[in-house]
């Protein structure tokens, strides 16, 4: 089952869309569209959904996802990258990743070309509750974390519970956590539930986790 929930903000509506093996189909819907995809994924990720791209009409960027790459360096290396492959105006961005490479990838996607297309698939659990929320990009400086940076919503957020299989347990509960901030905030029958539930949760049982993705990002947004 798909949950959709639809967001409006100043300057943009768009849709966060949750479902186990959804990024499969969401990837199949575009592959034969006749515009430019690029693709920015996290190489671990990379690693298991590299089928998913068997087509040639997705150019790849690999990179490896961590808070270094929130940098003007990889900011202009990828940049650069896909001006010379010659991205344009109707072209889309996808970002499969987390946290870190979707602040990276929504500041390419705000800036290049003065704003183009950028579809975000948050690859972590607290990505999905979290950063995939809101809008907020940047990169880091030598003065601080995300002093350079944007407001620019993605056209659509795809959550996949799939991705989560491949986090450590450590990376959950550090989702989880921020499910529960979300909770304590907004609302204690959800904080009672999540107190239920929380071993459901940490096993990714999928019913369970994708409500609490959708409870967690309507509080949030």
């Amino acid at each position: 089952m798909i949950k959709t929930i639809r967001l409006k903000t100043t300057h943009k509506n768009y849709t966060v869309s949750i479902g186990y093996k959804l990024f499969k189909k969401f990837i199949r819907s575009i592959s034969d569209k006749q515009i430019k995809k690029y693709v920015i994924v996290d190489q671990k990720v990379y690693n298991n959904i590299k089928n998913e791209f068997s087509k040639n009409n997705f150019f790849i960027i690999k990179v490896k996802g961590n808070e270094k790459i929130k940098s003007i360096e990889y900011y202009w290396k990828i940049i650069s990258i896909l001006l010379i492959k010659k991205i344009d105006r109707s072209s889309i961005i996808i970002c499969i990743g987390g946290g870190a490479l979707g602040d990276l990838s929504g500041f390419i996607a705000s800036t290049i070309l003065r704003g183009i297309k950028f579809i975000l698939v948050p690859t972590t659990l607290l990505s999905q509750v979290d950063s995939s929320i809101g809008g907020k990009n940047g990169i880091n400086s030598k003065f601080g974390k995300n002093h350079v940076g944007t407001f620019y919503q993605p056209d659509k957020v795809i959550i996949d519970p799939f991705f989560l299989k491949s986090l450590s347990f450590k990376q959950i509960k550090s989702g989880y956590a921020e499910i529960v901030k979300h909770a304590i905030i907004g609302d204690k029958k959800f904080y009672d539930w999540l107190k239920n539930n929380y071993k459901k949760i940490y096993s990714l049982k999928n019913e369970t986790v994708i409500a609490a993705i959708q409870k967690s990002i309507k509080i949030k947004a």
